[in-house]
């Protein structure tokens, strides 16, 4: 599990160092910002740089999920939520992945160890 903690810590310093001057962003905002006269650049990545920006941007929204929850209000957490899960589509469209495999995944798994509902917390030494 700390590795999983440090790759996330890893994607966060790295959003931080980079100035967000390059991240992923959805298909529609070139034409979107182009149509109100703002002129940045855009580029296409090949994969290996895609998936890096993907695994980036899952980290970039799921924080602001948090921030959204702690200092917003229902619509906006319900917009950053829907951005998670747009992220999550991506990766499972990237990785070829069948979502209904992955609910089937995640319902079996719900079944054998249960959700997260019961507000069951594990103290470890």
């Amino acid at each position: 599990m700390k590795f999983c903690k440090n790759k996330v810590l890893i994607y966060s310093l790295q959003e931080t160092l980079i100035g967000r001057k390059k991240k992923l962003v959805r298909d529609k905002i070139p034409e979107e910002l182009a149509k109100k006269k703002k002129h940045l650049r855009f580029t296409e990545v090949d994969d290996e740089k895609y998936w890096s920006f993907l695994k980036r941007k899952l980290v970039e929204e799921v924080n602001e999920v948090i921030d959204a929850l702690e200092n917003s209000n229902e619509e906006h957490q319900h917009e950053e939520i829907g951005d998670v899960l747009e992220v999550l589509d991506a990766i499972m469209h990237f990785k070829k992945f069948d979502h209904e495999e992955v609910l089937r995944k995640k319902e079996e798994k719900k079944l054998k160890k249960g959700g997260f509902y019961k507000k069951v917390i594990l103290y470890e030494d």
